[in-house]
């Protein structure tokens, strides 16, 4: 099992269990998130061949922009030949719309995701807990751990919480800020493993992240301990963003909801910090 270790030698460390639930409420969301997604699917994808179908038969005919709203951003683009303002509404048409718009909206992820073209009352919360991409998931899981449970150790479950809380809030609202008309749901923890990294980097300054690696039970030999650079996490950081750059192209990309998911972590840190040095 590899499990953190205390920042003093002779200070036990204890259990990162908020790093845990964390872990438990990610994975838990993903496993539904999957499930329902499924499901939910098919009716889509019916409504999209029934809208298909319509415009085949009705070749002249025109929808008017706001039919669009509340659609994912590459559908509304791939409708635009059909757009025009003063068209007279054709009734199979809007309908079929107004299908495939209530069929994606009933979408796991488009109900729990932070829309910031539809700013839902609790978007903003849900989403740093829902994936839908198992690359994405385990990345997530993988940094919250090595970065969640060593800030645990060294600042309390309080600070984790608060930092992993308030940074994907944090993020949410800055993507809010800088993509305003988008209909792309935002999506994971990103934000918030980026808060525990910024507190880390507040908190406790440190070049790496020890662990300690026990052996199954009944097994002679004692655990190893490991030193996982930071400066490791923080390219493999720059690396995924590098990557999703280059993958989103036009969409929305999630670097400013990182970014302030990292400030507001270290906000956190280096307020934990300065309660620490008070008498």
């Amino acid at each position: 099992m590899l499990s953190p270790v205390a920042v003093a030698p002779d200070t036990q460390a204890q259990r990162p269990t908020v790093t845990l639930v964390l872990l438990a409420m990610c994975a838990l969301t993903y496993g539904w998130i999957l499930s329902g997604q499924g499901a939910s699917r098919a009716p889509v994808q019916a409504a999209v061949e029934r809208l298909e179908a319509t415009i085949r038969a009705n070749p002249e005919a025109r929808l008017r922009p706001q039919e669009l709203e509340g659609l994912p951003d590459q559908w509304r683009l791939e409708l635009s030949s059909v757009i025009d303002e003063g068209a007279t509404a054709v009734p199979e048409m809007s309908e079929a719309v107004a299908s495939l718009r209530d069929h994606v909206h009933a979408l796991p992820t488009w109900r729990l995701g932070w829309i910031p073209s539809m700013k839902s009352g609790h978007g903003w919360f849900t989403y740093m807990w829902v994936h839908d991409q198992w690359f994405h998931l385990v990345v997530n899981l993988t940094l919250l751990w090595f970065l969640g449970a060593t800030l645990e150790v060294r600042g309390g479950p309080r600070v984790t919480a608060v930092a992993f809380v308030l940074s994907g809030v944090a993020g949410a609202w800055m993507h809010a800020a800088v993509y305003g008309a988008s209909t792309v749901p935002l999506l994971g923890a990103s934000a918030s493993v980026l808060g525990l990294l910024g507190g880390l980097l507040t908190l406790q300054p440190t070049r790496t992240l020890p662990f300690a690696l026990s052996p199954g039970p009944g097994s002679p030999r004692g655990s190893v301990r490991l030193e996982i650079p930071l400066a490791a996490i923080v390219c493999l950081w720059v690396g995924l963003e590098a990557l999703l750059v280059a993958e989103r192209g036009s969409a929305p990309l999630a670097l400013p909801a990182h970014l302030a998911g990292l400030v507001a972590g270290g906000a956190v840190g280096w307020t934990a910090r300065r309660r620490r040095r008070r008498p």
